[in-house]
């Protein structure tokens, strides 16, 4: 799928972590690796051009080579979700600390 895919699905992340409040928190982290697993393995089913007798080990290695294509979107989707996350929870300490002090 390419370092496009990977790139959006970071995006798409980060704004989902952006969207989320504080205890919706963990759908940004569960949800993406399911997006992407689904997209990926459609894509994959889509561009599979051996089309034969439903060979298990076709099936197998159709099903790791999917697997392997999507890992780094994932990898992107959750990184980019943990750094918003942080980002905010620095971001309301220090302004608790700022109006309490």
């Amino acid at each position: 799928l390419g370092w496009v895919f990977a790139l959006a699905a970071a995006l798409a992340a980060a704004l989902a972590a952006l969207a989320c409040s504080g205890a919706q928190t963990w759908w940004a982290f569960a949800l993406p690796p399911w997006a992407i697993a689904v997209a990926g393995l459609t894509a994959q089913l889509l561009a599979d051009t051996s089309a034969g007798g439903g060979n298990a080990a076709t099936s197998m290695t159709t099903a790791l080579h999917w697997a392997i294509d999507t890992f780094p979107a994932m990898a992107a989707a959750e990184t980019s979700a943990l750094a918003v996350v942080v980002f905010r929870t620095v971001r309301s300490r220090r302004y608790r600390r700022a109006v309490h002090a």
